[in-house]
């Protein structure tokens, strides 16, 4: 479809936007109304992903991330026939799209130029796609280029302290940290791994050392070497506890059941009754105790994974969920 300049308009002003734009195009009003149907499709699965590939993986990642300033060029792309972008290069930019936000949401990155710097990248993904160059490579370089805070893509090491400090669960948007543990499962498959098709509505988010937890039952680790100095026992616990080492997915009536319990009862109760792989590696080596040094240990162990999941740059890697 023609475009009014890929402009940056208010909601307020799209229709008189539109009537300027259609009057001034001399689109005829057979094919622009093809154009549109075709993109109320591509738009209508954006919203409403089902579970058919990368792009439906993404869709649903971004309603976590609450990000929408990334349709248009999601769109445009979906829009591109075959032959212009193969699913394998569009799937490059997907994982390279969704790891530059990824990693800027657990970094605690600010989101407000996304609406500009995307459709700056719009630009040039269009400019590309006429002189036929390869759009992936030109994602990467865009997404890369920036060092600036507003829309740097972070490192791995900024993304690894992001993952071991950051606090990604509140209760205000559950779903994003959720969103994060879901994407671990699915990575810790293998193919001698049943597929289970998880009620994802089901599954709430479990802090293994509890919000409100009892010293007696959770005492203050002795290493603790993400402490910062200005920070109590208490605050420390609190930080820490919100961050993806101490997280995990349980159904709502075990997660009930258990959640402020002794680490004894509730680690037993995970073995017994959880199927998730994010849970599995408790059946192997079983702590006795939970603290916040195992909390740091349990995220640099999940970090492996997410690596594979949100890589950087041409590290695009195959494995996808």
């Amino acid at each position: 479809m023609k475009t009014a300049g890929e402009d940056d308009l208010q909601i307020g002003s799209l229709y008189q936007s539109f009537k300027d734009w259609y009057s001034k195009c001399k689109y005829s009003v057979e094919p622009f109304l093809k154009d549109l149907a075709n993109y109320r499709v591509h738009f209508s699965r954006l919203i409403n992903p089902g579970n058919n590939d990368r792009l439906d993986i993404f869709a649903c990642r971004l309603k976590s991330l609450d990000t929408s300033t990334v349709y248009p060029i999601l769109l445009f792309l979906m829009g591109l026939p075959e032959e212009s972008l193969y699913r394998e290069d569009r799937d490059k930019i997907i994982c390279n799209l969704e790891s530059w936000l990824v990693r800027r949401f657990v970094c605690g990155l600010t989101t407000k130029n996304y609406n500009n710097f995307f459709l700056a990248l719009l630009k040039k993904i269009q400019a590309a796609s006429k002189a036929k160059t390869s759009l992936s490579d030109c994602v990467c370089e865009e997404l890369g280029r920036s060092t600036e805070s507003t829309s740097r893509w972070p490192a791995d090491d900024e993304f690894l302290k992001g993952w071991l400090n950051t606090e990604v669960y509140t209760k205000s948007r559950p779903d994003r940290s959720a969103m994060l543990l879901l994407a671990m499962n699915y990575c810790l498959r293998s193919t001698r791994t049943e597929k289970i098709d998880l009620e994802e509505s089901s599954l709430s988010v479990e802090h293994l050392l509890p919000q409100k937890a009892e010293l007696e039952d959770y005492p203050f680790s002795e290493k603790q070497s993400l402490k910062r100095t200005d920070e109590t026992n208490e605050s420390f616990r609190k930080r820490l506890s919100n961050t993806v080492g101490n997280l995990t997915l349980l159904t709502q009536p075990l997660n009930s059941s258990i959640s402020n319990g002794p680490f004894k009862d509730k680690i037993e109760a995970i073995i017994n009754d959880s199927d998730l792989r994010l849970n599995a590696e408790f059946r192997k080596d079983t702590p006795s105790l939970w603290n916040e040094e195992d909390v740091k240990n349990r995220a640099e162990r999940l970090f492996n994974e997410a690596l594979k999941i949100w890589p950087r740059l041409s590290s695009f890697n195959k494995v996808e969920a």
